[in-house]
């Protein structure tokens, strides 16, 4: 069986990290040795460390809070049952539905690099590197895709990750006005907190009004709000490219719509009936999960999201928990069948380039 990570796609560990855009330390000749690493590598390669101990320590604090409060809560826990066990067809369903969309993603951006890829390809670097996401160290999903491109398609990932931030702002934008709607509707019937509304409605406005404007925004030290920035750099790149905008705002669309059926069977597996709004507002929580995401594959800081965002709305803890937990299990157990098919296929592909002699 191949494994989904960096070794079984052939690279080692010093051309990972030659192509890895976030920590660009440089590859070093074969007669060369640490010795002769310039200070600022040095510099990198330390932060990179403590970032690892920071991911590593958050996901040993959430994993204790969260045995405490399963423990806590043993009495509700012990009563949820598997009741509709046949609603995994249409969990896992929408889950691939997924993957196929970011693959479309993915193919639009490089195509506006001027790089051909299909969808088939991009969907399976999408299944490798999501896996990735799970074993391999900071970030090692993306230190994958970023290996693949370069390598295959000579692409710059820099550039790659740049145009993705424009994706990501369509996330925040249709976010927004989705999870601002759904809490409209949801409000008739369920007594919902002003502040909920202030926030999906500023990101609406917000991102709105730079959707229009393009504003030049400075830069910031700031890890979120840098990161918040780079994502409007990224949109304020697609400026005047239209179609490209209409594109990613569409595929945003089908994201959420398709994340918030994935959500709304996830319940029905327990037997519970909350609502195509409700899991519409719980599916808009998405991009905001995927800001803050600083432990592997975004565990457990991505449960305690969309937790939190049920108890706003009425919707109880502990079987928020339970339907959290179901979702990552099927996304992980699909991955695993995906991956080995994945890595085969994108091993077998041909660079668009000859390599150097």
């Amino acid at each position: 069986m191949y494994c989904a990570g960096i070794s079984v796609l052939g690279w080692d560990r010093g051309k990972t990290l030659a192509y890895l855009p976030e920590v660009k330390i440089k590859v070093m000749s074969s007669s060369g040795t640490s010795n002769n690493m310039p200070e600022n590598d040095k510099k990198k390669r330390k932060r990179i460390t403590q970032k690892q101990i920071v991911s590593l320590l958050v996901l040993l604090v959430l994993i204790v809070f969260f045995g405490r409060f399963i423990s806590n809560n043993w009495d509700e826990f012990s009563q949820i049952e598997i009741r509709s066990p046949q609603q995994v067809v249409f969990i896992v369903g929408f889950f691939l539905l997924n993957l196929f969309l970011q693959g479309t993603l993915n193919t639009i951006i490089l195509k506006a690099l001027n790089i051909k890829m299909g969808i088939t390809e991009s969907a399976a670097l999408v299944a490798v590197a999501r896996f990735g996401d799970y074993f391999l160290p900071m970030k090692g999903g993306m230190t994958t895709k970023a290996v693949y491109l370069k390598q295959k398609h000579d692409c710059d990932y820099g550039s790659f990750l740049a145009q993705s931030s424009a994706g990501l702002f369509a996330g925040f934008l249709v976010a927004g006005f989705m999870g601002f709607a759904a809490l409209l509707v949801l409000k008739s019937n369920t007594e919902i907190n002003d502040l909920i509304f202030l926030l999906f409605g500023g990101v609406s406005v917000v991102t709105f009004v730079i959707l229009v404007w393009n504003p030049d925004v400075p830069n910031f030290n700031a890890p979120l709000l840098s990161k918040t920035l780079r994502i409007v750099h990224g949109w304020n790149m697609t400026r005047g490219k239209l179609r490209i905008q209409a594109q990613f705002i569409a595929l945003n669309c089908f994201f959420i719509f398709f994340r918030a059926g994935s959500i709304y069977f996830q319940f029905k597996f327990f037997g519970i009936e909350v609502g195509y709004f409700a899991a519409l507002f719980l599916a808009a929580t998405g991009p905001f999960q995927t800001l803050v995401s600083i432990t592997p594959a975004g565990l457990g800081v991505r449960e305690v999201i969309l937790v939190f965002s049920a108890t706003l709305i009425g919707v109880g803890a502990e079987i928020t928990l339970a339907v959290a937990l179901l979702g990552r299990l099927l996304r992980f157990l699909t991955l695993i069948a995906l991956s080995p098919i994945s890595s085969w296929y994108l091993l077998k592909r041909k660079p668009d380039i000859a390599p150097p002699a």
